[in-house]
């Protein structure tokens, strides 16, 4: 009988134990949503504007945290980034970004998007920030319609976008950007410059590596503006 008990408490032990674990992860930020897409709608076309670059399509099943959470969870920031080209002759005012994405609770306060010049298969030189954006929720709650403070100027030439929602995490939960099934260009780039996540991708490395479950070579994405006329290019349209 004695041995019988002992059983019964292991067994009881373990399974408050594994609650306690259970509990403790959804008191942290976690790598992605686990969630199914939602039915998926691309944003109609902003008035005014043209759409410069699109790959708001072919959504993968799973999403990536790019995120700048609360100075208590700061070594948990992570920052996903995908890259595109801007045409010989061509010089882009991007205005705003379209972002797929997903909430585990939400809203999000604003989000940051930056764009970087292209160094071998990653982001670079930072070229143009712009924090704290404002947005509105696009056809699905986590979907984003995401207005430049300011417009981003970008010359003929290869570069990365990154999009992070800046939210924290207690109370509002998390933000993820959605992967994409289909390549263009390199692969989508991820990085965590705390170290919270333990991915070892403290600097840009391909998102597939810091992340290996997390399919979809890269993010849903698009970015709009107008195209700047070959007269006005020698004029800066930035800050």
């Amino acid at each position: 009988m004695s041995g019988l008990r002992s059983r019964v408490a292991l067994t009881i032990a373990v399974a408050v134990l594994a609650a306690a674990a259970t509990a403790e992860a959804s008191r942290r930020p976690q790598p992605t949503s686990g969630q199914g897409h939602e039915p998926f709608v691309p944003f109609p076309v902003r008035t005014g504007f043209i759409v410069l670059y699109d790959q708001y399509n072919s959504p993968a099943a799973l999403d990536v945290t790019s995120q700048d959470f609360e100075p208590a969870f700061d070594n948990m920031d992570g920052q996903g980034a995908d890259d595109f080209t801007v045409p010989a002759g061509q010089t882009w005012s991007v205005e705003g970004v379209d972002v797929d994405g997903e909430y585990n609770g939400g809203p999000a306060a604003s989000f940051n998007v930056f764009f970087y010049l292209n160094a071998g298969a990653g982001p670079g030189v930072l070229v143009c920030s712009r924090p704290a954006n404002p947005f509105t929720q696009g056809p699905a709650a986590g979907d984003a319609v995401i207005t430049l403070t300011a417009p981003c100027a970008l010359p003929p030439g290869s570069y990365w976008v990154s999009v992070q929602a800046r939210q924290d995490f207690g109370p509002a939960g998390q933000w993820f950007w959605q992967n994409r099934t289909v390549q263009s260009t390199s692969p989508a780039t991820w990085q965590n410059p705390g170290g919270g996540w333990g991915t070892g991708c403290t600097t840009w490395n391909v998102r597939t590596i810091c992340f290996p479950p997390l399919t979809g070579p890269d993010q849903v994405f698009r970015l709009n503006g107008i195209i700047v006329p070959v007269d006005l290019q020698g004029f800066s349209i930035e800050d």
